[in-house]
């Protein structure tokens, strides 16, 4: 069976503002979700609470055929060991995870298809920001995760990276894992991703593929989208304001 993730009518405050208002989300197998929307929009917290880091007030998040092992995350701040190489890096977490020589065995696989075979013995201290989201990646589809949560995956690299990363990320859900990508880059979202959701002050505005989401809005781009979602979720908020 296929894994996936169903999110129900999740809320979540801090204090007396609420951050989460009955978000619903299918994070599912063999696709490319990207959750987007500006800055403060709840994105982070709901990724937060399906990765089990935060505690939700209400709602429910269903782990469909999941085990807790079978996530993997690659955030913005990298948690990498800067007094260590590459190599001993990577020989770190795969000792996390327990690895199976047969899992190992694809490690030179995945650094060459990162194009960081040639930094092995190189500190990871001393990478350059695109190498260190590249062994980020790396690190968080070692174990051969289900579900993989990527933070703007493509973002500090130049753009014969970000191309590879994209085709990582297709053969990844082609091969039955379900990836999970947060971006502020409109092109690299509608280049990668088969279904958006569009989160604006804590609720999913607006879903779908970046295709259907085009012809909806007959825009030119989704960064189109994004600032038409944007303006008329503002005059909305301002007519209720009144």
């Amino acid at each position: 069976m296929l894994p996936q993730i169903k999110v129900k009518n999740l809320e979540k405050s801090y204090g007396g503002n609420k951050v989460l208002k009955g978000i619903d989300l299918a994070i599912e197998a063999k696709k490319v979700h990207a959750i987007i929307g500006p800055n403060g929009a709840g994105k982070t917290t709901a990724i937060e609470i399906m990765l089990g880091i935060r505690d939700k007030d209400e709602g429910n998040v269903e782990y469909v055929h999941l085990a807790p092992g079978e996530l993997g995350v690659q955030l913005q701040n990298v948690p990498l060991f800067p007094a260590l190489t590459v190599k001993e890096n990577i020989e770190l977490f795969s000792a996390f995870y327990r690895l199976s020589e047969q899992v190992k065995n694809k490690i030179p696989e995945i650094l060459h298809i990162l194009e960081l075979t040639d930094a092995g013995t190189k500190l990871a201290g001393q990478l350059s920001g695109g190498q260190k989201k590249r062994l980020s990646i790396a690190l968080a589809i070692l174990h051969e995760p289900k579900v993989l949560f990527l933070d703007e995956p493509t973002a500090d690299l130049d753009p014969r990276g970000r191309m590879q990363v994209r085709s990582l990320i297709r053969e990844l859900a082609n091969e039955g894992k379900a990836v999970v990508i947060t971006s502020h880059d409109m092109d690299e979202v509608a280049k990668t991703a088969d279904q958006v959701f569009f989160i604006k002050d804590g609720k999913v505005i607006e879903q779908g593929s970046p295709e259907s989401l085009l012809n909806k809005f007959s825009a030119p781009s989704l960064e189109a989208v994004f600032m038409t979602l944007t303006e008329e979720n503002g005059r909305e908020n301002d007519g209720q304001s009144l």
